[in-house]
């Protein structure tokens, strides 16, 4: 049975919320942590994204509409159902170092849902498919 779900991603990254900003919008990095041959978009409210790459096996095209975009901080995208909506949350966080409370490691919460229809089996497939994605990016990142 078909319903609406949500795998709702989370990842803390040692690095700056600008950093990972660039990790999400930079087709160069993008492609070493997604299966993204090439990356238009101009990164504005409104504008066309479209991904190319490989999908399940097979050569494709993703074309998306930024419905949400505030730079550094959050970014949406409407895709065609299949996909469905994904959008990318930066939370600056601090955590203090061991054992010296007056220093601060920079570090950024990452969060990411991806709204679609699926099965239970879908979900738990693109649940493991993006936490494999958002730790092949705080690799690169840290």
């Amino acid at each position: 049975m078909e319903t609406t779900f949500n795998p709702d991603v989370k990842i803390r990254i040692h690095a700056p919320r600008d950093k990972v900003w660039e990790a999400i919008t930079r087709p160069d990095i993008i492609s070493r942590y997604l299966n993204v041959d090439q990356l238009k978009a101009d990164w504005r409210k409104g504008s066309a994204v479209m991904y190319t790459g490989e999908v399940d096996g097979k050569q494709t095209k993703i074309r998306g509409e930024i419905t949400e975009f505030e730079e550094g901080h959050s970014l949406s995208i409407d895709f065609p159902k299949e996909v469905g909506k994904l959008s990318f949350t930066l939370i600056d966080q601090s955590e203090p170092q061991l054992f010296n409370l007056s220093m601060h490691e920079s570090t950024t919460l990452v969060t990411l849902n991806q709204s679609r229809a699926g099965t239970a089996k879908d979900r738990r497939r693109i649940r493991s498919n993006w936490k494999g994605a958002l730790k092949r990016m705080k690799d690169i990142l840290e």
